[in-house]
Order: C-alpha cells, then structure tokens, then sequence
C-alpha cells in the first residue's frame, strides 16, 4: 500500500453508482429486450448497457465480497441476484456471465481503494463506498491473508507481461462496436473495431505491437481471398490466426464473440468438467468406503478386545468364586470337626463325673 489519500468520485472524474432510473424507464411497457447479434454471446445496444449496468448494482448491494472467487459465493445469493434480474428481462444467458464480471470488476475496485492507505488500521478507518465498518473489515481481512497475496503477485507478475492495451475501458468491445455503426457503414469489421480499441483519441496506437497487429490482420484479408484454396475463412477466424487463440475468448474483440471452435470447445469444456466432477465423487465415494472399512476393522479390533476381556474377567471371577466355595468348605470342615470336639469333650466329662458318683 502506498500513500494515504482518499478520492472522490468527482476527483476522479468517473461515473458514480448506477441507480437503475434509465432501466425503469426503458422497461414501462414490459420487460427490456437485449439485442444479441448472430455469433454473438452478449448484447451490444443500450439496453444491454442498462441490464448489465443492474446487474452490477444488484452484485454490489447482495453479494458478500469476503469471498474470495465468485463460485464461493452461496448460491441462494446468486439466485436471488438471478431471480431479481430475471424480473427485469429473460436473457438468462448472460446474466451468469455479466454477474461474475461484476463481481470481479467491484473487487479489484475495492481492492485498488484497499492499496492506497499504508497500514490495515489505517484502511480500516476508510471504508470502501457504500460499505459499513463491519463488512469492509471481512474485505480487508480476504486482502491481508497470504492466499489472496500470493494470487494478487502472480496476477500483478501476469499484468506486467501483457503486450496490447485497449482504450474501451469498462465498456465492452461488443458496445463500443454497436457506437461505432452509422449509416455509411453496414458492418464494422473486426479489424477496424481492432483499431478504434487500441488508438488513443488523437488516432496514434497505444503500442506498435498492436499496430503490426491491425497490419497483419488486413494483410490476412487480403490473403485469403487469394489463397483460401477452396476454403473460406470468416473475418473473425483470420482475426484469431494473427493474434491466436485462447478458450472462451477472441483477442481483440473482446468476451462475447464466438471463438473459432467454440462449440466443440465448449463442449469439449463441460465433458471435462464433468468428468473432474465424477472422479472427484469416485475418490470421495473411495475415501468414504476407505474410512468405513477402516471403521470396521477397528469395531472388530474393539469387540474382540472386548471379547478377550469379559473372557478374562469371567476367568477371574471363576477362580474366585472357587476360591471363596473352597474357604467356605473349609470353613465348614473346621466347625464340625470343633462341634465334634466339643461334643466329644461334653461327653467325657459326663462319664467321668458318672464314675466319680459311683
């Protein structure tokens, strides 16, 4: 953390919180529609700026940020999230999406807000907005423990390799696409997206690297027509030749266009996962009958123990029980010998004193 200074929202000359006013008046008549383009994964025009703009609200008052990945999020909190957004409209199908890029997007927010002050006790003192002293000292708990530390150095180390920076911002390159339509163009290709993304405002390229990019790309149109030998090959799979590929992602043009293979990809994905998913319920399903297993070998150890002690105790008792039938069969022996003594003796003494009379 560095310096103690806390911004505004005015001071940064950003857009505040989002109360959701344009939502409820775009959705008068009923719920807001979301338009998706063909080969497309998310929406590009102003309503799907309004939903996703809800959704982030939504994610910032109900999800708990203590958490450390979104999947550790409870899943009643998501489906409430999913259930009030689902009164608002039913894309459905990008509303899981928008929710886990929101919750990212306010993390590293409040992560960023975390990193100004010097010392946790100093953090601790400034809240994050919107945030009661309680739920920001859980945040700042996650930021201070060595799990999230050593993730947030291998993310810085992975930030500091990346070649391309793009001047979208927090706006999708699907929207800033859909801003970039007017009457003169009927489609805009994904190179020339490629450039009005990666050129700052006085038209110069925020690296060369993406400028050898932008000429490639075209150089690759060009090729294509010309030896595309009996294949064709859409703008967008020319695009991912140049800046290759990476899974559920286009270089370039941003989350919601299809990657080239996307659906054996994505099928490729879930067969994966669901085969993590069954061998990790089979080593469970082991570990389980393992430890039973090893329950009843110990129950047998302990009932034979037990066994081999109620044996030996029962021995005890025998022998003292024959010990003791023994003492009282002695005993018994002794006072008849000593009742046969004395009636002996009685009966001398009767016949001396008889003798003495006589």
């Amino acid at each position: 953390m560095v310096g103690s200074i806390t911004y505004t929202t005015s001071e940064l000359n950003v857009r505040g919180n989002t109360r959701g006013i344009a939502l409820l008046k775009a959705r008068t008549g009923g719920k807001l529609t979301v338009h998706i383009p063909d080969r497309r994964t998310g929406g590009d025009d102003k309503a799907s700026s309004m939903l996703s703009s809800h959704i982030d609200a939504l994610v910032r008052q109900h999800v708990p940020f203590e958490t450390s990945k979104w999947k550790e999020v409870p899943n009643e909190v998501k489906s409430y999230v999913m259930n009030r957004v689902l009164i608002t409209t039913e894309q459905g199908c990008i509303t899981v999406t928008t929710m886990n890029t929101a919750y990212r997007t306010h993390k590293n927010r409040m992560f960023q807000h975390y990193s100004v002050f010097n010392s946790k006790e100093e953090v601790l003192e400034h809240p994050y907005l919107d945030m009661n002293k309680e739920e920001w000292t859980r945040v700042c708990d996650l930021f201070t423990s060595e799990k999230f530390q050593r993730r947030s150095a291998i993310k810085k180390e992975n930030r500091a390799k990346l070649k391309i920076v793009h001047t979208s911002g927090a706006r999708s390159f699907q929207r800033a696409k859909a801003l970039l339509k007017n009457p003169e163009f009927d489609e805009i290709s994904p190179a020339l997206l490629y450039k009005k993304t990666h050129t700052n405002k006085d038209g110069m390229w925020t690296l060369e690297d993406a400028q050898e990019n932008f000429i490639s790309c075209n150089v690759r149109f060009n090729d294509a027509f010309h030896e595309s030998e009996g294949k064709s090959y859409t703008k967008v799979e020319i695009f991912a030749m140049v800046l290759g590929t990476k899974a559920g992602y286009v270089r370039g043009l941003g989350r919601s266009v299809r990657s080239v293979g996307s659906s054996s990809s994505a099928a490729s994905v879930d067969l994966s996962r669901r085969l993590e998913e069954v061998r990790l319920e089979i080593e469970e399903m082991r570990a389980r009958q393992m430890e039973y297993e090893a329950f009843m070998v110990k129950r047998s150890d302990m009932e034979q123990t037990m066994r081999e002690h109620l044996q030996m105790i029962e021995e005890q008792q025998r022998k003292k029980d024959k010990e003791l039938m023994q003492r009282m069969a002695g005993a018994t022996t002794e006072k008849r010998r000593r009742a046969l003594e004395d009636d002996a003796g009685t009966t001398r003494n009767l016949v001396e004193q008889q003798e003495r009379r006589m």
